[in-house]
Formats: structure tokens, C-alpha cells, sequence
């Protein structure tokens, strides 16, 4: 919902020690990965991939991501991310 111009938070969801999903009034899905994750994985991409379905009923859906120095990404979850498979509910990211 936005008030008086201000984007607000519609739903969070907290995976403690891999990220933070949060969906706004302006239907952009943040996700910010937990400084305490050293590596993504595909597994992390599989299971963010299920909540942005879920927070999106479905639809293809804005994606900002936050990032922070020194995270890694293996190959696979490079490869994964980049499949049509691993953006099958991202308008944009």
C-alpha cells in the first residue's frame, strides 16, 4: 500500500543465515542475502526462486537484489541464475 507517497513493506519473510525477501507497495521484491552466507549455492536460488513465486501468485515479478563485498557465487548457481528455469519469475533485475 502507498501512503502519502511512501512505499511500504507488504510482506517479509526472514531465512536467517542465507537472505531476506521482502515484497513493496510499488511490487518490487527485495532480496537482501545475509552477510553470514559466504557462497551462494543452487539451493539458495532454487528456494528464493519458490518465494518470489509465492509472493508474486505466480507472476513474473521486479527483482532487486543487495549484495555485499566478498560474497561468491559457485558456477552452478551462476549458471542456474542465468537459465530460463532460474528466471522464470523475474521481470527484471
Amino acid at each position: 500500500m502507498v501512503k502519502d507517497n511512501k512505499i511500504t513493506t507488504i510482506e517479509e519473510q526472514k531465512h536467517p543465515g542465507v537472505y531476506t525477501i521482502s515484497l513493496f507497495s510499488n511490487g518490487i521484491i527485495e532480496i537482501y542475502w545475509d552477510p553470514a552466507i559466504e557462497e551462494v549455492k543452487v539451493h539458495h536460488l532454487q528456494k528464493l526462486k519458490e518465494a518470489i513465486k509465492n509472493f508474486g501468485g505466480g507472476k513474473r515479478m521486479p527483482v532487486f537484489i543487495s549484495t555485499f563485498p566478498f560474497m561468491d557465487v559457485s558456477i552452478e548457481a551462476k549458471i542456474f541464475a542465468a537459465s530460463d528455469e532460474g528466471q522464470e519469475f523475474t521481470l527484471a533485475n
